[in-house]
């Protein structure tokens, strides 16, 4: 469990009623505003590991820069702790799965609807919104679950992306029964769609749990 010191680093959740989706947003925010980010692209050609354990001293106790991986980990384990019914799944760019591999969480919420919560994705377009994961091959998610915050917040990432002539969107497809991937665009002439990702939808166990406590 966490020490009394280290639950001062969460009074602001502590405090913080969770009633509709786009409230995972905010929370999603403010845990990101609190932590020491790596602002690189953790999904290398080395092979990453990890443990819950390590991803905890590393954010909470030690405040070391942090990957998006052991900050997924960290909020997974936050939600977990809180009775949200919420799994990590691994990821592998350009669906490599020897290397490349990135952890991101499901979150599946009251209404049986699954959502993907990564720190990584979207970085050029709101990400902190959880995406809907649906059984559509082309699920665009802009923006199935927003609320009025989410919208102010994507008027304001639109304008800035206008003012550079770029706009980005994204979406989660299906690829087959248990791999999706995650998809992002740049509003051009051919609208092309570029895969970022593939992710399944399996639970990942690390260091033979499921989760462990924080």
């Amino acid at each position: 469990m966490l020490d009394n010191n280290n639950k001062n680093l969460y009074h602001y959740y502590y405090k913080f009623s969770i009633i509709n989706i786009s409230d995972i947003t905010e929370l999603h925010y403010n845990f990101i505003k609190s932590t020491n980010i790596i602002n690189y692209d953790n999904q290398s050609n080395e092979i990453i590991v990890i443990s819950n354990e390590n991803a905890i001293k590393k954010v909470l106790i030690d405040r070391l820069p942090s990957n998006f991986s052991d900050l997924n980990i960290v909020f997974g384990l936050f939600l977990h702790e809180n009775g949200f019914n919420i799994k990590l799944v691994k990821s592998f760019k350009n669906n490599n799965k020897k290397n490349n591999i990135h952890y991101s969480n499901i979150l599946k919420w009251v209404d049986g609807k699954e959502y993907l919560l990564d720190t990584k994705i979207g970085l050029m377009f709101n990400c902190f919104n959880p995406l809907e994961i649906t059984n559509n091959n082309n699920n665009n998610n802009n923006n199935n679950n927003n609320n009025n915050n989410n919208n102010n917040n994507n008027n304001n990432n639109n304008n800035n992306n206008n003012n550079n002539n770029k706009l980005f969107h994204n979406r989660i497809r299906k690829i087959n029964s248990n791999t999706f991937s995650y998809d992002e665009i740049i509003n051009n002439k051919n609208n092309t769609f570029m895969t970022i990702y593939h992710f399944s939808n399996r639970r990942v166990k690390i260091n033979n749990k499921i989760f462990s406590k924080l």
